[in-house]
């Protein structure tokens, strides 16, 4: 009996609809990025980086994550249900 309930516990984590992703936004010297948008691709729904350049968001199971700033180009992730904190660093445009 114990196993089946292990067992049933565990595929409901892995059904679940949305992770929390966590990340770092860095310029290209490896610096901070303050104010930098995190946010689900197509949608309203994201942060803002804190002074250390963090950001933490609950988004979708299948989101794509776009990262921007003025004056760098957006870099977009998927698949990041395994990804649990990002190092992104932006690039000028």
């Amino acid at each position: 009996m114990k196993d089946t309930i292990n067992y049933v516990a565990m595929a409901a984590d892995l059904s679940t609809p949305h992770i929390t992703i966590e990340g770092t936004v860095m310029d290209e010297d490896g610096l901070p990025i303050v104010g930098a948008i995190a946010k689900v691709s197509d949608s309203y729904k994201g942060t803002v980086t804190d002074f250390d350049g963090h950001f933490a968001l609950t988004i979708p199971r299948d989101a794509t994550l776009d990262v921007m700033y003025i004056g760098a180009r957006t870099e977009s992730f998927s698949e990041l249900a395994d990804r649990s904190n990002l190092k992104i660093t932006l690039h000028k445009e």
